[in-house]
């Protein structure tokens, strides 16, 4: 009975929280995502760069 109530307590209170979490985050454009990621990407290869020349 108490699996059944928690279980039932989880479809109400934290699955529509989940839902509401994931529909209000702003949809990115695979463009935004790129140019993040390949920003960050220069900066690790400028770190690894960096690394490689002081051993």
């Amino acid at each position: 009975m108490k699996k059944a109530i928690l279980l039932l307590l989880m479809f109400v209170v934290l699955i529509p929280s989940q839902v509401l979490a994931a529909t209000s985050t702003k949809a990115m454009s695979t463009s935004e995502i790129e140019k993040l990621y390949f920003e960050n990407y220069k900066d690790r290869v400028k770190e690894i760069k960096v690394a490689q020349k002081k051993t």
